[in-house]
């Protein structure tokens, strides 16, 4: 089957409907486009002006939705999940894309936590849920939530902090978390190997009792150092979550490879590896009345995983991850350890929405048409990350899954003084030309490629593709 974007967008979107065969055809022809040249805005990705118009038009139907758009999107990842073997990820994560330059456009939220809200940026809060199986292939978006906040509360921090005390979970911003895992179990998904990830954002008590109520697997780096194993709520606390865990005796020592924010990028470590079961109760701050009756003790597991010895000059790494899956030796253990070390790939996917296909740039007005914009990016930046890390995975495959006959031979032709191709050149070497379009050097000392240069690249070979089909017809 041919992968390529024309046939992909066929594929991912062989059942929409917007109630007009035209807008559908109409948004077939957008998307198409759009992944063509995923850093362009929209005047500067169509050559007429009939298409730009039209582009526009697009945006400001009312039967066109972003729940339409999604939710094709997310049925063709269930689909992808349910025929995927391994352990799927689903990744949850906060992206913040800031409009504040545009002056004339209403209904934003405030990003940021100023003092005074007329110095805080406006935009959208976007919460996504990616799926990636366990070789770190991202498979598709399968949540998304556009968070409201419409205003931003004065007043000293603990002032602040006894507010949000007195809410119900269902009152407060995090409650997209949790929403975000019952719209996953809303869905048809036959994969049990699924398990939820997140960052220390998540790591609240009515997220890990809404996953156990759903039965959903997840895990979890804890940030709190709150009180665990009381048998009951109100009882003074004689362990505390991260003291406990400091405590125990590591079961066995391992080296592996980090990503650090730095030029070499990666480095050694050596993690000591514990684990134990423990209970995890209700916040004392929970009462019946705002919370509800059903606030009860959930038995969990917790791992260790510290960093003795850091180099020189580098802050140690650790992490204690919660999760309900049961943990019965060390193996297991350093299973959740690597699935956690996936979750920055959702970092990686948010950098492509927002550097890759500069979303911040949109040219729309109004709250409406900037998510159904977004939406339809966040499923480019899903497919340009596929794209990047299938061409940097299978490198003895025929390039013919991810390019044409004639971006082969265009390719092909740029990087052998004009010479016609006998044969489909490799993934890798598709991949290695593709990169140094978009500025890699390619010399024997460099790193692989990145994501900005495979971007940048695919740009620039769909422009040479787009000006070849001009000129021969």
């Amino acid at each position: 089957m041919n992968l390529t974007y024309c046939s992909w967008v066929e594929n991912e979107f062989k059942t929409i409907n917007f109630g007009d065969s035209r807008l559908t055809t109409r948004f077939k022809y957008i998307v198409t486009e759009f992944m063509k040249k995923a850093q362009l805005n929209i005047s500067s990705i169509f050559d007429s002006w009939s298409s730009i118009k039209g582009c526009y038009r697009f945006f400001d139907n009312k039967k066109v939705t972003s729940e339409v758009i999604l939710n094709e999107h997310i049925n063709s990842t269930i689909s992808r999940i349910n025929q995927d073997n391994s352990t799927v990820c689903i990744l949850h994560d906060t992206t913040y894309i800031d409009y504040n330059k545009r002056k004339k456009t209403e209904n934003l939220d405030y990003l940021g936590k100023a003092p005074k809200a007329e110095k805080a940026n406006r935009g959208l809060i976007l919460h996504n849920s990616l799926a990636i199986n366990e070789s770190g292939i991202p498979i598709g978006l399968v949540n998304q939530i556009f968070t409201e906040r419409k205003e931003i509360k004065p007043g000293i921090r603990k002032i602040k902090a006894h507010l949000i005390h007195k809410q119900s979970v269902k009152e407060k911003e995090s409650y997209r978390w949790i929403e975000a895992i019952n719209n996953f179990a809303q869905l048809k998904c036959s994969n049990k190997k699924v398990v939820h990830i997140t960052d220390r954002e998540g790591d609240f008590y009515e997220l890990y009792k809404a996953c156990s109520e759903l039965k959903e697997n997840f895990l979890i780096r804890a940030t709190h150092n709150r009180s665990i194993n009381k048998r009951k709520r109100r009882e003074l606390p004689t362990k505390n979550l991260f003291d406990h865990f400091h405590s125990l005796i590591p079961e066995k020592r391992i080296i592996i490879d980090i990503q650090v924010n730095s030029e070499t990028k990666y480095r050694q470590a050596e993690l000591s590896i514990s684990f134990d079961k423990f209970t995890l109760p209700p916040p004392p701050s929970r009462t019946i009345n705002k919370d509800g009756k059903e606030l009860y003790n959930i038995e969990l597991w917790g791992i260790m995983i510290k960093e003795e010895c850091p180099p020189t000059n580098e802050e140690a790494l650790e992490w204690l991850l919660i999760t309900n899956i049961p943990i019965l030796n060390v193996n297991e253990a350093i299973e959740k350890m690597k699935w956690y070390t996936l979750r920055w790939k959702i970092e990686l996917f948010h950098k492509i929405l927002k550097s890759g296909c500069l979303v911040e740039s949109a040219q729309l007005r109004t709250r409406a048409k900037l998510i159904k914009y977004i939406t339809i990016k966040s499923i480019i930046a899903w497919r340009i990350f596929w794209l990047t890390i299938n061409l940097r995975n299978s490198k003895y495959a025929d390039c013919s899954i991810v390019l044409t006959e004639v971006e082969q031979e265009i390719l092909f032709k740029r990087f052998n003084q004009g010479k016609k191709y006998q044969k489909p050149p490799s993934l890798e070497q598709v991949y290695i030309w593709i990169a140094k379009l978009g500025g890699y050097i390619g010399r024997n000392t460099d790193p692989p490629p990145g994501m900005i240069s495979i971007w940048r690249g695919w740009t620039r070979l769909m422009n040479m593709v787009q000006d070849y089909k001009i000129i021969c017809g």
